[in-house]
């Protein structure tokens, strides 16, 4: 289910000001002689404080893109993507810098080093985007010691949500099953049935037919005119329909 693009909307928006006063914080920092140690330790914590609200919210982006369904949209995509493998880049000359003047003013790079799956949605939106840029950006990444799970690991396949679908499908394809020994049975004992026990033969079959056309992956689409109204159905209630049509000796 899609969500209301609210929130990403909000992000979005906010995302400019992260950007500058991330780069209004490297300034400074920058800026500082090497002597004034107190400022600079300041400054630096400022400057990486600023460089992770900025990174973390481009990879939330992608996230509640995902979830209201932005990121199905072509142009959307493409856009977040590039923008995505320009950030991955900064990401990199951050922690470079981080790794080259944290000694300077007493932080260890360590202290600061990002968690394993950091970054990790910008990672897998650029893979899927470009595979040479992936390759570039990943090798920079490795390079400077930085997570590189995104570019490894593609997006999880919701497997909880598999399994349940899974079981309905089971329940169906069962269901279905029990129908057709019910209707067998009562044919060996009503070989000639009559006008309304031959109709309601009919729906159980056509609902044996439907749960049966449920276990069957793509899209079964049927159409046709019954009393003179166009009919169209899809899926397992197509098989239905079909069902029921032929042993009525209609032609659809």
């Amino acid at each position: 289910m899609k969500l209301n693009n609210t929130e990403r909307s909000e992000l979005e928006a906010k995302i400019p000001e992260l950007k500058a006063a991330y780069k209004a914080t490297m300034t400074r920092f920058l800026s500082l002689p090497p002597d004034d140690m107190e400022n600079r330790r300041r400054a630096f914590r400022e400057m990486h404080s600023s460089g992770i609200a900025f990174f973390n919210a481009i990879d939330r982006s992608i996230v509640l893109g995902s979830l209201d369904g932005s990121v199905d949209n072509s142009t959307w995509f493409t856009d977040k993507a590039e923008t995505c493998a320009n950030v991955l880049e900064t990401i990199v000359l951050h922690y470079r810098t981080v790794h080259q003047e944290g000694p300077k003013v007493g932080i260890p790079p360590e202290s600061l080093s990002p968690s394993t799956t950091a970054y990790a949605n910008m990672q897998r939106l650029v893979a899927q985007h470009d595979f040479q840029l992936e390759t570039r950006l990943r090798a920079s990444f490795v390079s400077e010691g930085l997570p590189v799970y995104g570019f490894d690991n593609e997006e999880s396949k919701r497997e909880g949500t598999n399994i349940v679908a899974g079981g309905e499908k089971w329940f169906a394809a069962i269901s279905g099953l029990v129908f057709l020994i019910a209707l067998s049975g009562i044919a060996l004992f009503l070989p000639r049935p009559e006008e309304f026990q031959f109709f309601v033969f009919r729906v159980i079959l056509a609902l044996a037919g439907a749960a049966f056309a449920a276990m069957i992956s793509g899209f079964l689409v049927v159409e046709g005119t019954i009393l003179r109204t166009v009919v169209r159905a899809g899926g397992g209630l197509g098989a239905c329909r079909k069902t029921v049509c032929i042993f009525r000796g209609v032609t659809v």
